[in-house]
């Protein structure tokens, strides 16, 4: 009856939890854990770091031929997955289309997606901060 039990469990996790989307994508270069939505590029060069005894900064852009909607449904089913927990979505419509960014916070870490529609391709900037806990 136990095996019975545990593999049920087992069956329901994979059912509601699929590990596809996450072994499907690469992550971010300069942002270990969050992954990068299939057909967005990592822009060369864009990665940037920045230490202090303050924290750490870190910013990082891609690009690529997906939708908004399709990073606004992917990153808020995946960063949860990773501790991240939505604090602020905000959709703006430009002249060079829908834009949209989210707030997510982890602790005490921060990281803030932006989204520009620039034509046929998407720009997203990844803002990433870390505090040092640190107190001098």
């Amino acid at each position: 009856m136990r095996v019975i039990f545990f593999k049920f469990l087992f069956f329901f996790f994979l059912v509601s939890h699929p590990i596809t989307s996450v072994a499907e994508n690469r992550f971010l270069s300069v942002i270990d854990d969050v992954p990068l939505l299939s057909g967005l590029e990592e822009r060369e060069l864009s990665a940037s770091v920045f230490d202090s005894s303050r924290g750490r900064i870190t910013e990082v852009e891609a690009y690529g031929p997906v939708t908004l909607g399709s990073i606004g449904e992917f990153y808020s089913n995946i960063l949860p997955r990773f501790g991240w927990n939505l604090i602020s979505k905000k959709n703006r419509s430009l002249a060079s289309g829908p834009n949209a960014s989210w707030s997510w916070g982890r602790g005490s870490e921060k990281l803030v997606i932006e989204v520009i529609n620039i034509g046929e391709n998407i720009e997203v900037s990844f803002l990433h901060t870390f505090p040092n806990e640190q107190r001098h």
